[in-house]
């Protein structure tokens, strides 16, 4: 390409001549100025997704943790026979897929390491208490 003032060689990118100063018609500009647009938009998607996500998995997290809370009470009053009301569960680290260590909280102040499992196809949650838990409440 050169430039239509004094016919010397410029690049196709060149807006002005670098020796005559002549502005160029022929200017095209370059797709990066569009680019750095582009790359806001995605982070901005981007973060927006994450948060999503997270108050999908917080909100399934606390439906799951108030649905553990009876399970809590039935497994200590009738498989332990312990005088024991869970106040509230809080799961502490995702194991799996569908496993969740978690703590319930009990009514005199003591907790006790619990493993939740749900399976939401099939609408079940399971808790599970294990005795050397139980052995800390006798």
């Amino acid at each position: 390409m050169n430039c239509y003032e004094c016919k010397r060689p410029i690049k196709e990118t060149t807006k002005f001549c670098p020796y005559c100063g002549a502005k160029q018609a022929h200017y095209k500009e370059s797709k990066n100025g569009n680019s750095n647009y582009n790359k806001v938009y995605i982070g901005i998607i981007a973060i927006v997704v994450v948060i999503v996500a997270l108050f999908l998995f917080k909100t399934n997290t606390s439906d799951l943790e108030k649905s553990a809370v009876p399970l809590v009470d039935q497994i200590l009053q009738n498989q332990y026979d312990l005088d024991y009301s869970c106040e509230s569960v809080i799961i502490t680290d995702k194991l799996g897929d569908n496993k969740y260590s978690a703590k319930a909280e009990l009514d005199d102040g003591s907790a006790i390491n619990i493993t939740i499992e749900h399976y939401p196809k099939k609408d079940k949650i399971y808790v599970q208490i294990p005795y050397q838990e139980v052995l800390f409440l006798q």
